[in-house]
């Protein structure tokens, strides 16, 4: 079972490519909180099926422009072709589009209600598998399978940090270090 969740006005979606982009992650909202720069009401981090991989939400106290968040989201080190779809399906689906949100796709119940759900059993990436998901027809409508962008790249190196999985405290945040294991 996969789990979809579109991001809501007061949630920053992050999906983190290694464990650097994790660090930069948690070291940026720290200083963010110390300097009161992100009205931060929650912060949940969660191991996805890639080692070295995550998704982070942040979950703000206020809601704040999808432009805003996207920025955000940008800084604090999210995949950018991830933030390039955002991007595109805002310019192509209009700002209040319920299809234009970030989304995440887990095999885990994350802290809110799924928003859709599928059964698929591949990543969604290939156009055989997008045309026939119903949670991205649900969630993108007639943008299920665009791909607006090339692909390209190779993974970053892997570094062994220590991570603090599930809900994390803002006062955990504070004190977290960059500690290599």
């Amino acid at each position: 079972m996969n789990f979809w969740y579109s991001s809501r006005p007061n949630e920053i979606f992050l999906d983190l490519d290694s464990n650097r982009a994790i660090a930069r992650a948690l070291s940026v909202l720290r200083l963010a909180i110390r300097r009161k720069q992100l009205p931060i009401m929650g912060l949940f981090l969660y191991r996805t099926r890639t080692e070295g991989h995550a998704h982070m939400i942040v979950l703000l106290s206020c809601e704040m422009s999808w432009q805003k968040r996207l920025g955000w989201a940008l800084w604090l080190g999210n995949d950018r072709l991830r933030a390039a779809y955002v991007l595109a399906r805002h310019s192509i689906n209009g700002t209040h589009a319920k299809h234009a949100h970030d989304l995440l796709v887990s095999t885990q119940l994350y802290y809110r209600p799924w928003d859709a759900f599928c059964e698929c059993k591949k990543k969604h990436k290939k156009k055989a598998v997008t045309d026939k998901c119903p949670a991205m027809e649900h969630l993108l409508m007639d943008q299920k399978s665009a791909d607006y962008f090339t692909r390209t790249g190779k993974k970053p190196p892997r570094k062994k940090i220590r991570v603090p999985w599930g809900e994390v405290s803002l006062d955990q945040l504070s004190e977290w270090k960059e500690v290599y294991e």
